[in-house]
C-alpha cells in the first residue's frame, strides 16, 4: 500500500512536469425575432420542498483517497427520464460512496424516493448513468456505469435496469452482455448501423495508473481497459470493439452524438482526458474512423464534460468542449502549470493532436469540419468544470450554455505540489497522508450561466439569477419537470444535497418539444437528426439521451423559438435513407413524428453553404520552413516571428505572353521561379543566382522592370527573426531577368548597403519620374520584440537605388514594426501615397508631397491593432479606394471581440544584456501580466525571489512586478483593436472603420485579394490567414479557413468558406494571388507555410 501511494504522487507530479516551461460556412444577419426583454431567472429549491435528498458524500481521508484513487473526486451524474410514462420526467442519481438513488416525480416539484422498492441495488462507485429503452418496450431503462477502486470486478460490474412497468426494474446488463468491468464513465445508445435497434457505445478508462499497484496483479489483469462498441445482435449485445478498429486505452470521460458530417449517420465525440487526444469518429455506412486531427485544428486538453447544440443556429450540430481552464485571474496563477515546449511537441508527434488548456467550442463549418471559437464565443473559460449542456433557458430561440464547477481539493495546487515535492520529496504514505491532505485547498466555486447574445457571442449571466451558490458540482441535467415549456435543472454535487432549479426565467418566447417514434425497436429515435427551420434561421439538434457529464437527459428535443409566428418546416432524418419532413406545425406543444405512420421521402441534406472550388492541379510546390526555436531569444514570445513566409510574385517572366510566379523561400531554401506551359501546368526553372543566396530568408518579392528593357526583373526582401542586427543574410536582393526568364545578380550592386529585418516591398513612383522606387518594410529587430525595423524609402537614379529615407521620410528610421503596404493616390493630388500597416502600429498614410517629402498621418478609425495584411478596392462604388484590414482577429485569448487592452514592454529589465519581452493585460481596472510565475521567471529569475511562492506571484499586479524605473525606458505599445476591418473611403480624406463580418475574425487575416468573383458587378474580395506557430500556452491560431465574402455594391458582405470538393483545408496561408494559365483559365494561388502552395480555381470549370 504505501509503495502505491508513493507511485502515485512521483507520476501525478510527473505529469504536472509536462506543464512546465522547463524543457458558420455562410454568415446572414439574424432577423427571426426573438423574445421580449427575455431574462433567465433560476430558483433553487430545497430539500424540504423538493423531498430529493440525495448527497454524494466523499470521504477522501481514508483508505481511499485521492493519492490512492486519482478519480475520487470525479463525482456522480444525474438522469432526468419518464419511468413511469405519467408524462412527468423522474430522476436518477449516481453515488460514489453513497448508493445511486431513483426519484419519483409526483407534479408540481414533489419526488418521491422509490429506490428500494423499485429494485435499485445498493451498489456504490457509480459513475456514468444514461437512459434508453433497451428492449423497445416502450418503457425507458437505466444503464448504470461502475469505476470501483475496490479492486473487485463484481464491484465494477455495469448494471442495466430493465424497466418491467409498474416503477419496477430487474437487473438485467449480463443477461444483455453489458456487463462491462472496464472502469466505465458513461455510456450512449443509438443505432450505429442503421439496422433498426439500440447499439451501445461504452468510454471506459485504463485502469488507474496510480492505484495499480494497491491490487493484487492477478486481479488487475482481468480488467478490460478499453472502450466498447457493443452491436445488438439475436437478442444480446456482441463487442466488435476490436473488428471495428477502436480498441483505445484513452481516459474518456464522455461520449456525445451528431451528424457531424451531414451524411446520414450517426458520429460520436469523445472526450478524453490528460494528454490524449479526443476522438471525433465519423460513421460511413456502421463503420467509424476518427478524424479529430483533420477536421479540427486544435482540442482541450484536459477535456471532460461536452454537449453538443447549434450555436448559431444554422443547422449544423457543434460541439462544446470542457476543460480545467481558470477563468479567475489568482487560481489560474495558482492552479494552472506552464506547459513544456519539449512535452507539447512530444504529444504532436505521438499523433495526439494540438490541444490547449481551455474549453473547446468546435463550430461546424459544414460537412464534418470545425472551426475552434471558444474565445470569440467568451467561454473559453470556466474554471475546473466538469459537466455543460445547451439549453434554451429564456425560449428567445438561442441556446445557452450551462456549466458545473468545482473540485472537493485543488490537486493542481502549484504551492502545494511544491510543499509535497520539497518536504516530502514526492514521498506520501500512511504516515503522511493526511497531513498533506490537509494542505489542499478545497475552494467551491459557482456554476455558470453563459447566456446567447447572437452573433457567436456569450455572456455569463448574473449569479443572483442562475447559480448562487458556491459548491463542488459534477453531473447535470436538464427537463421540463413541470412541464411549463422552460427546462429546469438538476445538478449533483458532491458533499451537499443535488439541486433542482426551477426555471421562472421571464419570457414570452415559444417553444416546442419534440418527441420520436422510431424504426423497429429504436422506439425513441435514439441517433436521429430533427431541423427546425423558422424564418432564415435553423436550428439542428441530435436525439440523444447522454448529454454532459455522467449524466442523461429525457428522450426529447427542446427548441426555444424566439417570438416567432409559426415553424415553416420541422425534417427528421431518420437514417441515411429517409427522412419526414412535417409543416403547419403548432407552437408551444409537444410534436410527435412516427416513422412508420408519418410520410418519409428520399434522404437529402441541406446543400452546403460555401463556395465550391477544385484544385487546379497545375503546380506541385511544398513551403519547407526548418524548425527554429524563436523562444530560445525570448522565452516570453507570444508566437514565433520567424515564420512569416512565404510570398508569390505574378508576372510575364519569359516574355512569351503567359503569367509565371515566383514564390520565395525560408532559410536554407531557396525561392523558386515557376514558367507557364502550354497545356495550362508549370515547370519550375533552374535559377543559379537565386540558389546561391538560399541562406537568406526570403519575405515579399517584387516582379518589375528595373532597369528599363521592358522585361520583368526581381527584388526580394530578406527577413527573419533567425537572423540579429547586422546578419549579411538581410541583405535585400536584386535579380536582373535576361528576357527569357533567366536571372542574376547586377554587375554593379542596385541597393545601397542596408541591413534590415524585412517584411514588404512596394514597387511604386515616388517623385513623380515615371521609374520605380521602393518602399521596403522594415519589421522587427531579431531577438528583440517588439522593437521594430527601421523602414526604408529607395529613390531610382538610372537603375540604382538612392536611400532617401532621412531626406523625405526621416519617420521611417523608428516607424514601427511595417507588415504590408499598398499605394493609392488617396488625396487625389496625381502624385502615390501608401497606406502601410503593422503590428502594435495604427494603419498609417504616408501622404506624399512631392519634392517636400512625405508625412505620417495615422488612420485614428482603425486603432492600434496586430495588422498583419492591407487591401484595397471601391467596394461601395463611390468612386474611392476603400481598405481592407487583416487583423489578429478575435479567436485570441487577449480580449478579441470585446476590444482588448494588451500591452507590449521590451527592455533588458533583468540587465544580464539580453532583450526581454513581456505582456499584459487589464481586467478588472488592474493590469495584470499575461504569462505566469513559472514561464516569466525563466525569462526574468529575479522573478522567484521576489515572489517566493504561486499566490504571492498571482496576487500582484504587472508594476508590482516591475517598477516604473523598469519600465520608463521601454519600447512599449497598447492595443486598442484585434477586429479585422473594412475602412471606408467617405472621399473628403477621412475614414470609418466597420468590422469585417464574423468569419473574417475566426482566426488573423493575412491575405486578401480583390475581384469579382461572381461577376456581378459588385466587388468582393477572397481572405485567407492564420498563424500556427504560438508558443504552446496560446492555442494556435488555426480556426480561419478561406473563404470568399461578396460585396453587395454598398459596402456590405457575405461570406462563405471555400469547400474543396466538399472539403475545408485546415492551412497556414500567407499570401493569395489570382494567375491567368495559358489555358486562358483564371487560378487562386495561396501560399502556405509549411505546407503545399494551394491552387484553386472555380468548380464549374
Amino acid at each position: 500500500m504505501n509503495s502505491a501511494r508513493i507511485l502515485f504522487f512521483t507520476i501525478g507530479l510527473s505529469l504536472c512536469s509536462a506543464l512546465s516551461c522547463k524543457n458558420p460556412s455562410e454568415e446572414k444577419t439574424n432577423t427571426s425575432p426573438a423574445s421580449t426583454n427575455p431574462e433567465i431567472k433560476l430558483e433553487a429549491l430545497s430539500t424540504a420542498e423538493t423531498g430529493v435528498n440525495f448527497v454524494n458524500q466523499i470521504n477522501d481521508e481514508g483508505m481511499i483517497n485521492i493519492f490512492t484513487w486519482h478519480f475520487l473526486y470525479n463525482g456522480g451524474g444525474v438522469a432526468a427520464g419518464d419511468i413511469n410514462n405519467d408524462g412527468l420526467p423522474d430522476l436518477y442519481f449516481s453515488g460514489n460512496m453513497t448508493p445511486d438513488k431513483l426519484y419519483l416525480n409526483k407534479g408540481n416539484f414533489k419526488f418521491e424516493d422509490i429506490t428500494a422498492k423499485a429494485g435499485i441495488g445498493k451498489q456504490i462507485w457509480s459513475s456514468g448513468v444514461t437512459l434508453a429503452d433497451v428492449n423497445g418496450d416502450g418503457l425507458i431503462d437505466i444503464y448504470v456505469c461502475k469505476n470501483s477502486p475496490t479492486g473487485v470486478p463484481d464491484n465494477n460490474r455495469n448494471k442495466l435496469y430493465i424497466n418491467q412497468g409498474k416503477n419496477k426494474f430487474t437487473e438485467e446488463a449480463a443477461k444483455y452482455g453489458i456487463d462491462d468491468i472496464g472502469f466505465s464513465t458513461q455510456a450512449t445508445f443509438f443505432d450505429a448501423d442503421q439496422d433498426g435497434d439500440l447499439d451501445m457505445f461504452l468510454v471506459n478508462q485504463p485502469f488507474d495508473e496510480f492505484a495499480r499497484l494497491v491490487n493484487k496483479p492477478e486481479v488487475v489483469a482481468n480488467y478490460t481497459q478499453t472502450n466498447r462498441f457493443f452491436f445488438f445482435e439475436n437478442g444480446k449485445y456482441v463487442d466488435k470493439t476490436a473488428v471495428l478498429g477502436m480498441l483505445s486505452s484513452r481516459y474518456g470521460l464522455n461520449v456525445s452524438l451528431g451528424d457531424f458530417d451531414q451524411n446520414g449517420w450517426t458520429d460520436m465525440y469523445i472526450c478524453s482526458d490528460y494528454h490524449h487526444a479526443d476522438y471525433l469518429y465519423l460513421n460511413t455506412n456502421g463503420t467509424f474512423a476518427d478524424a479529430v486531427q483533420t477536421h479540427t485544428g486544435h482540442i482541450s486538453f484536459y477535456s471532460m464534460g461536452s454537449d453538443v447544440g447549434d450555436v448559431n443556429m444554422d443547422g449544423l450540430p457543434d460541439i462544446f468542449t470542457l476543460d480545467m481552464a481558470f477563468e479567475d485571474h489568482v487560481r489560474s496563477k495558482t492552479n494552472m502549470g506552464s506547459m513544456s515546449q519539449a512535452r507539447f511537441w512530444e504529444i504532436v508527434a505521438d499523433h495526439q493532436h494540438y490541444q490547449y488548456m481551455q474549453n473547446g467550442l468546435q463550430v461546424n463549418m459544414g460537412q464534418g469540419y470545425f472551426s475552434e471559437m471558444a474565445q470569440i464565443a467568451g467561454i473559453s473559460k470556466s474554471d475546473w468544470s466538469f459537466s455543460t449542456l445547451f439549453a434554451d433557458l429564456d425560449l428567445d430561440g438561442d441556446q445557452d450554455i450551462l456549466i458545473t464547477n468545482g473540485v472537493l481539493r485543488d490537486v493542481r495546487n502549484n504551492d502545494f505540489n511544491d510543499f509535497v515535492k520539497e518536504k516530502y520529496q514526492n514521498r506520501v504514505g500512511p504516515q503522511n497522508y493526511l497531513e498533506v491532505l490537509s494542505k489542499l485547498p478545497s475552494t467551491p466555486i459557482k456554476d455558470i450561466i453563459f447566456t446567447n447574445d447572437g452573433n457567436m457571442h456569450f455572456s455569463k449571466l448574473a449569479a443572483e439569477n442562475g447559480f448562487n451558490t458556491a459548491d463542488f458540482s459534477n453531473g447535470m441535467a436538464y427537463a421540463d419537470l413541470d412541464r411549463d415549456g422552460k427546462l429546469d435543472i438538476i445538478v449533483n454535487h458532491v458533499n451537499a444535497p443535488a439541486t433542482i432549479y426551477k426555471n421562472i426565467s421571464h419570457t414570452d418566447g415559444h417553444f416546442i418539444t419534440v418527441k420520436l417514434k422510431g424504426p423497429g425497436t429504436n422506439v425513441d429515435g435514439l441517433g436521429c437528426t430533427v431541423i427546425v427551420y423558422t424564418g432564415d434561421k435553423k436550428q439542428a439538434s441530435t436525439m440523444q439521451t447522454t448529454r454532459g457529464y455522467f449524466s442523461a437527459v429525457e428522450p426529447l428535443i427542446h427548441f426555444g423559438l424566439g417570438q416567432v409566428t409559426k415553424v415553416d418546416s420541422v425534417k427528421v432524418y431518420w437514417d441515411h435513407k429517409s427522412m419526414s419532413v412535417l409543416t403547419n406545425v403548432p407552437l408551444d406543444r409537444e410534436l410527435k413524428v412516427n416513422y412508420e405512420k408519418d410520410k418519409k421521402v428520399p434522404f437529402h441534406s441541406d446543400p452546403i453553404n460555401g463556395v465550391m472550388m477544385a484544385d487546379a492541379n497545375v503546380v506541385q510546390h511544398e513551403d519547407v520552413d526548418d524548425p527554429f526555436d524563436d523562444y530560445s531569444k525570448e522565452v516570453l514570445l507570444p508566437y514565433k516571428l520567424s515564420q512569416n513566409g512565404p510570398h508569390i510574385s505574378v508576372g510575364d517572366i519569359n516574355g512569351d505572353g503567359n503569367e509565371d510566379f515566383f514564390i520565395g523561400g525560408a532559410a536554407g531554401h531557396p525561392g523558386q521561379m515557376y514558367l507557364a506551359k502550354t497545356d495550362g501546368t508549370f515547370a519550375l526553372t533552374k535559377q543559379p543566382a537565386i540558389d546561391a543566396d538560399a541562406k537568406s530568408e526570403d519575405q515579399e518579392s517584387a516582379l518589375f522592370d528595373l532597369d528599363g528593357d521592358r522585361d520583368l526583373d526581381l527584388i526580394v526582401i530578406s527577413g527573419s527573426y533567425e537572423f540579429e542586427e547586422g546578419n549579411s543574410l538581410l541583405r535585400d536582393r536584386i535579380y536582373l531577368n535576361d528576357g527569357l526568364g533567366h536571372f542574376k545578380k547586377p554587375t554593379r550592386e542596385a541597393l545601397p548597403n542596408y541591413l534590415i529585418n524585412g517584411q514588404c516591398v512596394e514597387v511604386f513612383d515616388a517623385d513623380g519620374d515615371k521609374d520605380n522606387d521602393l518602399f521596403i518594410g522594415g519589421r522587427l529587430i531579431g531577438g528583440k520584440y517588439p522593437m521594430p525595423a527601421s523602414s526604408k524609402l529607395l529613390i531610382n537614379q538610372s537603375g540604382r537605388y538612392t536611400d532617401k529615407t532621412s531626406a523625405l521620410a526621416p519617420f521611417l528610421n523608428k516607424f514601427g514594426m511595417v507588415t504590408d503596404v499598398v499605394q493609392d493616390d488617396i488625396d487625389k493630388d496625381g502624385d502615390i501615397d501608401l497606406l502601410v500597416v503593422g503590428e502594435w502600429m495604427m494603419p498609417t498614410l504616408l501622404i506624399n508631397g512631392g519634392a517636400a517629402g512625405f508625412t505620417a498621418q495615422p488612420i485614428e478609425a482603425a486603432g492600434t491593432g496586430l495588422w498583419w495584411t492591407v487591401e484595397k478596392g471601391d467596394f461601395d462604388k463611390d468612386g474611392d479606394t476603400d481598405f481592407l484590414l487583416g487583423n489578429l482577429g478575435w479567436n485570441n485569448k487577449f480580449g478579441g471581440s470585446k476590444g482588448t487592452k494588451l500591452e507590449v514592454y521590451g527592455n533588458d529589465f533583468d540587465q544580464n544584456g539580453k532583450f526581454d519581452v513581456v505582456l499584459a493585460n487589464t481586467k478588472q481596472d488592474k493590469l495584470l501580466p499575461v504569462r505566469g510565475r513559472e514561464c516569466t521567471s525563466q525569462e526574468l529569475p529575479f522573478v522567484l525571489n521576489k515572489f517566493p511562492n504561486y499566490q504571492s506571484y498571482a496576487n500582484a499586479s504587472f508594476t508590482d512586478i516591475f517598477s516604473a524605473d523598469m519600465l520608463k525606458n521601454s519600447t512599449h505599445s497598447k492595443l486598442s483593436t484585434m477586429t479585422s476591418l473594412y475602412l471606408i473611403n467617405d472621399g473628403n480624406g477621412k475614414f470609418t472603420a466597420k468590422d469585417l463580418p464574423l468569419m473574417c475574425q475566426t482566426g488573423p487575416v493575412k491575405a486578401f485579394y480583390a475581384d469579382d468573383f461572381n461577376k456581378d458587378g459588385n466587388l468582393d474580395f477572397m481572405y485567407a490567414g492564420n498563424h500556427f506557430p504560438t508558443e504552446v500556452e496560446t492555442a494556435r491560431y488555426d480556426g480561419l479557413y478561406p473563404g470568399i465574402c461578396y460585396g453587395d455594391g454598398k459596402g456590405d458582405f457575405i461570406c462563405k468558406s471555400i469547400f474543396i470538393e466538399n472539403q475545408l483545408r485546415i492551412d497556414d496561408i500567407r499570401d493569395i494571388q489570382k494567375i491567368k494559365l495559358a489555358t486562358g483559365e483564371e487560378v487562386y494561388l495561396l501560399s502556405n507555410n509549411n505546407g503545399p502552395l494551394r491552387a484553386y480555381k472555380s468548380a464549374t470549370h
